[in-house]
């Protein structure tokens, strides 16, 4: 149920001036700062907490179908250990769903090397390339080097604040693996 006294009603009514309209981006920067100044919506801790908990389980279902749907071996996502949980759902909740493996628009390693060497200028966005190496680990169960990986921060989208993410849940993956997952039952 909802927190007592929040309303999805009332949280659009505060905050739908200041959405984007008709398929339009709303404004942003300068602009949006200035829209807002003086007209800031004001919700309750009972309406905050109504966003956070839709919020965390919108990206939760987000998470699931991604791994449930291309893992290697069958898994099912709620088989696996809090830990593992935890890590998609971080990362569903800052990079969005798109996994960059599969679909149309998904990032190939071969293809940008094929236009690279044909002379095409094309740099796939280093966000893109950061989603499709996380994935790519996931989806082949690879916990031990996804782990490596996050604790030294090697994706190619590099920030201070997402390298210390990474690491952080690098750790936080460790402790799985220290328990001897994914080899033993141990979760």
């Amino acid at each position: 149920g909802n927190p007592e006294g929040a309303s999805i009603d009332g949280i659009f009514r505060q905050v739908r001036p200041f959405l984007a309209k008709g398929g339009r981006p709303g404004p942003q920067g300068d602009a949006a700062y200035h829209m807002i100044l003086g007209r800031e919506p004001v919700l309750t801790r009972a309406d905050v907490e109504l966003m956070r908990d839709s919020m965390r389980e919108y990206n939760v279902r987000l998470a699931e179908e991604n791994y449930n749907q291309y893992n290697n071996d069958g898994r099912k996502f709620q088989e696996l250990p809090e830990e593992a949980q935890t890590l998609l759902l971080d990362w569903v909740w800052n990079f969005g769903r798109a996994d960059d493996v599969h679909g149309k628009n998904a990032y190939s390693p071969d293809k940008e090397k094929e236009r690279e060497s044909s002379g095409m200028v094309y740099r796939a966005p280093v966000a893109k390339k950061t989603r499709y190496e996380f994935w790519t680990l996931v989806y082949a169960n690879d916990w031990k080097r996804l782990a490596e990986k996050l604790k030294s921060a090697d994706f190619p989208l590099r920030t201070r604040s997402y390298d210390e993410r990474y690491r952080a849940r690098g750790r936080l993956l460790d402790r799985a693996l220290q328990r001897g997952w994914p080899d033993s039952s141990a979760c």
